[in-house]
């Protein structure tokens, strides 16, 4: 959950929440004079601040629009395309988040399930969905990830014959010669 906190310059300082995908979609639909809305955004994400009653309604309304039109569930490609990449960025240096990922798409698990489980049986559920799906989901260590560049790279394949003689050749000088100038005959 992401946090935030503003000291606007009367001195007045509220922390807030982002809100939850249903609390947005529930603040978009009400309907009714934005102060009203604005209200209610206040009271489901203020975790810090001066009660409703005490605050500036500037205060009120800023924080309400901050959570409507600048939220990622806006739908915007401005809103979304940084978070979007900060979060894929953050799971894939995650194994342990893409292991939930994976534990989660082969057996229908619920993220909120895994959360209470020991690391025994995450390994566990881990190994049996690796082996259930056939692919193994292996970490990688970042020392030797960085270290060695091209690493990661899939091996060639070995020539076919066709391939070795065009070569072959390619690099044999008897093939390569190039016609020399045409000499022309002497006038006779």
């Amino acid at each position: 959950m992401t946090c935030r906190a503003a000291t606007w310059p009367g001195g007045t300082r509220v922390v807030w929440r982002d809100l939850t995908w249903g609390e947005y979609r529930d603040a978009r639909s009400r309907q009714g004079p934005p102060a009203e809305v604005a209200l209610h955004v206040y009271k489901l994400c203020v975790i810090n601040g001066p009660r409703p009653e005490e605050i500036p309604a500037g205060i009120m309304m800023w924080i309400y629009k901050d959570q409507l039109e600048k939220s990622p569930f806006s739908g915007s490609f401005q809103t979304i395309s940084l978070p979007l990449e900060n979060a894929r960025k953050k799971v894939s240096e995650s194994y342990l988040l893409c292991a939930q990922a994976f534990i989660a798409s082969v057996f229908k698990i619920p993220f909120e399930v895994m959360n209470d489980w020991s690391a025994e049986t995450l390994l566990v559920r881990l190994a049996q969905a690796e082996f259930v799906s056939g692919v193994p989901l292996n970490p990688v260590d970042p020392k030797t990830a960085k270290s060695s560049k091209g690493s990661n790279k899939k091996p060639k394949k070995p020539l076919t014959d066709a391939q070795q003689i065009a070569i072959e050749r390619k690099n044999d000088p008897a093939f390569n010669r190039r016609p020399g100038q045409t000499r022309q005959r002497p006038p006779r």
